[in-house]
């Protein structure tokens, strides 16, 4: 049965506590992240009285990662076959087969490969498989003190998509069937009105 992370964007304050307890976990060193919290904010100025005036200015917050696809290009690039997926759709890298050719990280069309200079090998998310195994969730979900990041069935994830508003499936470029469902944030037709002035938050 294919799992995966579903969002509520509308719910989620960009605290990053599920970077950090996703980072803490796995002791990655600086400038490796499986998980990441990207900020979308838009806005200008407009003069009143001769001072600049804020227009228009909001922000929402993405928690993103590893979406383990139906049909990962990670998984289908590596020349020798490292890259592992179950029954559960969890995607991971086996380590004694890596030989740290970093074609998985071209490959992924959303960026959630990160080479780790100190273990000289690509990492990612592998949405916690020993966790999950021993019936616990993964760390971001269990830190998230909103409670807006979940994981669940691909049925549940593609049902949820047909019959609850604002609902959609992660926009797919290459085919890869990415198993990350999003709930829009109330404030994203403002931000297509509007347009985006800047995109990713701080790297932890």
């Amino acid at each position: 049965m294919q799992i995966g992370f579903f969002l509520d964007s509308d719910a989620c304050i960009g605290c990053k506590a599920c970077a950090m307890a996703c980072r803490d976990c796995h002791d990655s060193p600086s400038g490796v992240g499986y998980r990441k919290v990207y900020q979308l904010a838009w806005g200008t100025w407009q003069e009143e009285n001769g001072m600049a005036v804020p227009w228009g200015v909001s922000s929402y917050s993405i928690s993103f990662a590893c979406h383990h696809c139906e049909q990962p290009a990670c998984q289908a690039a590596c020349p020798k076959k490292a890259i592992q997926k179950d029954q559960a759709g969890r995607v991971w890298i086996q380590e004694a087969f890596c030989v740290s050719c970093r074609i998985c990280i071209k490959k992924c069309p959303n960026g959630a490969i990160s080479f780790n200079a100190k273990s000289n090998r690509p990492e990612k998310c592998d949405l916690c498989r020993e966790r999950l195994e021993r019936g616990k969730l993964p760390v971001c979900v269990e830190a998230c003190p909103m409670r807006c990041l979940e994981v669940l069935s691909l049925d549940e994830l593609l049902w949820r998509e047909r019959n609850m508003p604002d609902v959609y499936r992660f926009p797919d470029a290459m085919g890869t069937g990415p198993a990350f469902f999003i709930k829009a944030n109330r404030r994203q037709e403002q931000q297509l009105e509007n347009g985006i002035l800047c995109s990713l938050s701080e790297e932890l």
